[in-house]
């Protein structure tokens, strides 16, 4: 991480923990900030782990209920970003256990393309784009075969781009374990997804 990277989160963190102490004087003005500045994050979130857009809206606002109930809990020891997350996740789970549904479809991911290698050569633009169509479609399926924690895993550190420490924070285990169960995550995609792409 550079330094002006780091500089940068430092205020940011120390921006919300002054919202925060705000919160906890009474002050509901400082929470609907905080509100604002995470629940497109938070949005995109519980999309990407239940992949039901209809509730979307519905566990966002209980997760942000839940994040105001329990704000004087808030200690610091992590970034609130990382302490919603956290929050976000547990309830994604508790929703997705309720419902006792293990596997989804069509999940919608910023996972470029790009990255990937094409397995076919010497198409035409049309080709190309129906391959591409495809190639997406199979992505979103394999990511969405993964059960629960593999899934969370993957969308918190290969779409969100968090690191090793912050999952560990959010999920309450250790960066090793973490990696290791990434590493997993991985693998089944790989294999799931060898006769369509190159990774």
């Amino acid at each position: 991480m550079s330094k002006s990277l780091s500089i940068k989160g430092l205020l940011l963190s120390k921006a919300d923990n002054i919202l925060i102490e705000k919160c906890k004087r009474g002050d509901t003005n400082s929470f609907e900030i905080l509100v604002l500045k995470y629940q497109r994050r938070i949005f995109n979130l519980i999309f990407r782990l239940t992949n039901e857009p209809d509730i979307v809206e519905d566990i966002a606002q209980e997760v942000f209920l839940r994040a105001y109930n329990a704000i004087n809990d808030f200690k610091g020891k992590s970034s609130f970003s990382t302490w919603i997350y956290r929050i976000t996740v547990n309830t994604c789970f508790n929703y997705i256990k309720s419902k006792r549904r293990h596997q989804y479809e069509n999940l919608e991911t910023n996972e470029p393309l790009e990255k990937y290698t094409l397995t076919s050569n010497n198409l035409t633009d049309t080709e190309l784009l129906i391959e591409r169509h495809e190639l997406s479609k199979k992505i979103k399926e394999a990511i969405g075969s993964l059960n629960h924690e593999q899934r969370t895993i993957f969308v918190l550190r290969d779409v969100e781009g968090l690191s090793y420490e912050e999952i560990g924070k959010i999920l309450d285990c250790p960066s090793g374990t973490v990696r290791s169960r990434l590493f997993r995550a991985r693998r089944e995609l790989r294999t799931k997804l060898e006769n369509y792409i190159k990774v």
